[in-house]
């Protein structure tokens, strides 16, 4: 990182130290990054009034499904599992970088 970067990142935060400046950038970028992961989730649990879990369970049950493509169209179940899986277990991998920190 070149030395006016790490200045401007150590100006920012208010830190001493390059590493603990670049911590705080990290963390807060990652936290940013779990309040998205986060929104999104609870919007399809709104959605489907159920958590992810829950959801996914209640696809092995074939009138459940079949419930759900009549109301959101086959392909906009699928699509929003993928995403709503996309997002929990993005939440995941973030939640493990920001308690590694």
């Amino acid at each position: 990182m070149s030395q006016e970067l790490m200045k401007l990142v150590q100006e920012m935060t208010m830190k001493k130290s390059p590493e603990e400046a670049l911590n705080v950038v990290i963390r807060e970028y990652l936290e940013k990054k779990v309040a998205e992961c986060t929104a999104e989730i609870q919007r399809y649990e709104k959605k489907y009034g159920l958590n992810f879990e829950e959801f996914r369970a209640k696809l092995n049950d074939r009138d459940f499904e079949k419930k759900m493509e009549e109301k959101y169209g086959e392909a906009r179940l699928h699509m929003d599992y993928i995403e709503w899986e996309g997002f929990t277990d993005s939440l995941t991998y973030l939640e493990q970088k920001i308690s590694e920190l």
